[in-house]
């Protein structure tokens, strides 16, 4: 009986911690970045808002193609929002499969 209960609560301690914020089906409405900002901001189709770092080249150049081309895509964010440069509820992506 113990047994089962510590691994119910494992099996749902683990699921929380890698909640995302998906969205499916969707393209890329604005690319915001700021002159020193280390990020740039995603405002998707559905007015989900995601961040990715500017050091990160291959995403970076990934995202404005897809952007450019309209094309429909899903991305996955890591569920805690922060605020980046005055947007909030923005989600570090981690994760594009594009279609």
């Amino acid at each position: 009986m113990l047994r089962s209960f510590l691994f119910a609560i494992t099996f749902f301690v683990s699921t929380a911690s890698h909640a995302w914020v998906v969205s499916t089906e969707v393209t890329i409405k604005e690319l915001v970045q700021w002159e020193g900002s280390s990020y740039v901001l995603v405002i998707l189709s559905n007015n989900n808002m995601c961040h990715a770092p500017l050091t990160d080249k291959e995403l970076y150049s990934f995202m404005l193609s897809l952007y450019m081309a309209g094309k429909k895509f899903t991305a996955y964010c890591h569920d805690g929002g922060e605020t980046i440069n005055g947007y909030n509820d923005s989600h570090k992506i981690h994760r594009i499969n594009a279609m």
